[in-house]
């Protein structure tokens, strides 16, 4: 038993793995996020390029996006989606309750004979105009875009302990 329990420890550091290095989002100085192997990342380039999919790497600086390799400095943009939010849903209700009643006050002035000038009350074009841009709004805050520069700021970092040197 003794054997087995030392013959073991001796293993452990063997059969161990490092911590990975580590991407930075930091706003004005203070950290926002932080970026791993594993995680899930939207980035846009300063080539003016858009990429999705999962960090597999991360070494010598570079952020490997599905075994791509990306210098850090080359991220003009981070994307993030705000999944919990509910605001994609309920913003597009919105748009689509804005424009059906535009769409049933004209069906209504045609079925009834008005004037096309009689079709749309100011206070439903009102209602119909602030549903259909605070959808938009509630639309355009699903996701979230850092641009990298004066504002936000990447920083990579190198943990001495990592074997991905």
């Amino acid at each position: 038993m003794l054997k087995a329990t030392i013959a073991f420890l001796f293993f452990i550091p063997f059969l161990a793995t490092a911590q990975t290095d580590v991407l930075i989002l930091k706003k004005k100085g203070k950290q926002i996020r932080t970026y791993t192997v594993g995680d899930a990342l939207t980035i846009h380039t300063v080539y003016d390029q858009d990429f999705k999919g999962k960090i597999t790497a991360m070494r010598h600086d570079s952020v490997f996006l599905d075994n791509r390799p990306w210098h850090y400095n080359e991220i003009a943009n981070i994307q993030r989606v705000r999944i919990r939010s509910g605001f994609l849903m309920i913003g597009t209700g919105m748009m689509a309750a804005g424009g059906g009643f535009l769409i049933l006050s004209a069906i209504n002035g045609i079925y009834r004979g008005d004037q096309f000038k009689d079709w749309y009350t100011t206070a439903g074009l009102i209602t119909s105009g602030a549903l259909i841009i605070g959808g938009y709004i509630l639309r355009r805050a699903f996701y979230v875009k850092y641009k990298i520069g004066k504002k936000y700021s990447l920083e990579y970092m190198h943990l001495p302990g990592s074997d991905n040197n």
